[in-house]
């Protein structure tokens, strides 16, 4: 394993937290590969769609914010545009 690390770590230039970036994604797909292949127990599928459904409504409920408040500011924008326009005509 050492031997393993010290190649490894020769590749990129001996920073070992580049190293632990580096082996993340290939492991993150062989993670996601035999989830796929092999069968996981009820309780496990139970609580990644639990997971799954949760981290969707969070997204909508973050963009929904998001588009609400890019509305809110810019009916505010509009808002003071016209009274500037408004008050900067002088009484008639």
């Amino acid at each position: 394993m050492n031997q393993l690390k010290t190649l490894l770590a020769s590749f990129t230039g001996g920073n070992t937290s580049a190293l632990g970036k580096a082996l993340m994604a290939p492991i993150f797909i062989v993670m996601v590969l035999s989830m796929m292949v092999l069968p996981l127990p009820s309780f496990a599928l139970d609580l990644l769609f639990t997971f799954n459904i949760a981290m969707s409504l969070m997204v909508m409920m973050v963009e929904r914010d998001v588009r609400l408040s890019d509305i809110l500011y810019e009916l505010q924008h509009r808002v003071g545009r016209a009274a500037d326009q408004k008050y900067s005509e002088g009484p008639k």
